[in-house]
């Protein structure tokens, strides 16, 4: 079976009735985890439990469980182990097996009163409790929970013995420590539509990763006869592209450096310290996985150049990937620096994370590059031929693909409304003259461009006429930092048309898309947020 990582799935209970789990895995969504119960001693089995298990093992789809717990006491989390641990081994009995986490669903407005109800000495001892009983009974434990529970009220101690599921309907997951399932989004979702056609309204996961490997290599969920193996401590390469894309627009610290706040040793004044590389220490800290940097951090590429290659690490410019730290060089000419100068790289000049591959260029974010301040990350388009040198940490996975070679990228002083008539004609029939002029037929062919996509990504059902009225306001989702995709491609269409820069005509909302809907904001007497909501699109559109 093909690795799941980085691919999406859904979560699912008695609340979606007789679901045609067919149509799930034909929508693109591969792995399912399936609710068997709830209440502070498991006292409830979900109704659909059976049947969705055997769906997902006659599709073929990977699928693992989720207990609803109410517990709040050691004796009540261990009653709801072992109904878990009942249910399984009768699904066991008939040759089914889970190859995804055995997962304690944590929400606290579901915590009674009795034992103490929602707090955090409880939590910290359930979720405890809970992780160690599932690895004593042979299960691969995780505790699907949101982020401000994550951070403040479950141990260390426990998290380092699971996963984590975090359920964030957001842009890109804020917590990022030893993740290994997303949900992204349920009845509201920043991503992409809510639902599937044919199935409804539906919670809707990432995975990080390769579960079905790991839990059959290890032994667990009834995989093996003895002890299981320790549970996988790796990071996925989309993880930390994930939290790059989170640390878009964020500035902790307005009148210092948040990078060399954190760094020490340097000034952290704005702008004193060229923090490109201790940028990305930065970045790969937040995500908790700076353990795949060799030799520690580093504040300059000479020295990351280095411990790369010591590593046995380092790769060459014609082999770069998502998820590398690329060396740039903007002269061109021949390092000195050893080891770069043996194996005749280009100068070290600025690093940035690759976070996608095309034909001429690759897509990076990085501090230090263009914003107003040293520690602003941004999104950047670079040429391949000042591409120095490839940083490639050991990630768990070395599957993650770059994007289709393919796709038409432009560059940044592209963005015109020749680009934006261009790419209308190449995508989607627009027969537009490339004049570089905005008039009445390009904004009906861009209204008509959402429209398609809205009905291909959203199920919305619009005619595609052009005309932006009330069903395309009503459908339109809305768009903030880390949007990806033709949407938002779209939206910069818009932006462009009227005038307004976004730093590039990529598909991705990062900084100077969000500056640009602020400043169409401020001059049409809106709130100025840079979140793209129903009256924002209907000033662009209508």
């Amino acid at each position: 079976m093909a690795s799941i990582v980085n691919t999406k799935g859904v979560d699912i209970s008695d609340y979606q009735g007789d679901i045609n789990l067919s149509k799930v895995k034909s929508a693109g969504y591969n792995f399912v985890m399936i609710k068997c119960g709830q209440g502070g001693n498991g006292r409830i089995i979900d109704s659909e439990f059976t049947d969705n298990v055997k769906k997902a093992e006659q599709l073929g789809m990977p699928w693992g469980v989720y207990l609803f717990t109410e517990a709040c006491s050691t004796t009540a989390i261990k009653d709801e182990c072992d109904k878990i641990d009942k249910l399984l081994k009768a699904e066991k009995a008939k040759g089914y097996r889970p190859t995804l986490p055995i997962a304690l669903d944590l929400e606290y407005e579901y915590h009674i009163a009795d034992g103490g109800g929602w707090n955090e000495s409880n939590v910290k001892n359930i979720t405890a409790v809970f992780v160690s009983e599932m690895l004593r009974l042979g299960y691969y434990p995780v505790i699907y929970t949101g982020y401000y529970q994550l951070r403040d009220w479950i141990s260390t101690d426990t998290i380092v013995k699971c996963d984590v599921w975090l359920s964030q309907w957001n842009y890109a997951p804020d917590w990022t420590r030893k993740l290994g399932l997303w949900q992204y989004g349920g009845e509201k979702n920043y991503l992409e539509s809510n639902s599937i056609p044919g199935v409804g309204v539906i919670d809707k996961d990432k995975v990080y990763k390769d579960y079905p490997a790991i839990i059959k290599n290890g032994g667990y969920n009834g995989w093996g006869n003895g002890t299981p193996k320790q549970i996988d401590e790796g990071t996925a390469a989309q993880l930390i592209i994930d939290t790059a894309y989170a640390l878009l627009n964020v500035d902790e610290h307005p009148d210092s450096c948040d990078i060399m706040n954190w760094y020490g040793t340097f000034s952290d004044d704005i702008n004193d310290v060229a923090c490109c590389c201790a940028g990305q220490m930065y970045l790969f800290n937040h995500a908790g996985a700076l353990d795949l940097i060799p030799g520690g951090k580093v504040a300059d590429c000479g020295s990351l150049c280095r411990n790369f290659y010591d590593a046995d690490q380092l790769y060459g410019p014609d082999e770069v990937r998502p998820g590398d730290l690329v060396i740039f060089s903007w002269s061109k000419e021949r390092s000195s620096y050893w080891p770069a100068s043996s194996l005749e790289y280009k100068t070290l000049d600025h690093v940035e994370l690759c976070v996608a591959v095309y034909d001429d260029t690759i897509k990076c974010i990085g501090a230090n590059n263009g914003g107003d301040e040293c520690d602003d990350f941004q999104i950047k388009t670079r040429d391949k031929s000042n591409i120095s040198c490839c940083c490639r940490p050991k990630y768990s996975d070395y599957s993650y693909e770059p994007y289709s070679e393919n796709e038409e990228v432009y560059s940044e002083d592209e963005s015109s409304v020749a680009s934006v008539q261009s790419w209308l004609n190449n995508n989607y029939s627009a027969d537009l003259d490339v004049d570089d002029i905005y008039g009445p037929r390009t904004k009906a062919a861009l209204v008509k461009a959402l429209q398609t996509e809205l009905n291909r990504q959203c199920g919305a059902g619009l005619m595609v006429d052009g005309i932006y009225g009330n069903m395309t306001s009503s459908a339109a989702v809305c768009l903030f930092v880390g949007a990806q995709g033709n949407i938002t491609k779209i939206l910069q269409g818009f932006l462009i048309c009227n005038g307004y820069s976004t730093n590039g005509f990529d598909g991705i909302f990062g900084s100077g898309t969000m500056n640009a809907v602020k400043s169409f904001q401020r001059d049409n007497d809106i709130t100025a947020d840079g979140i793209v909501g129903p009256v924002t699109w209907m000033l662009l559109a209508g």
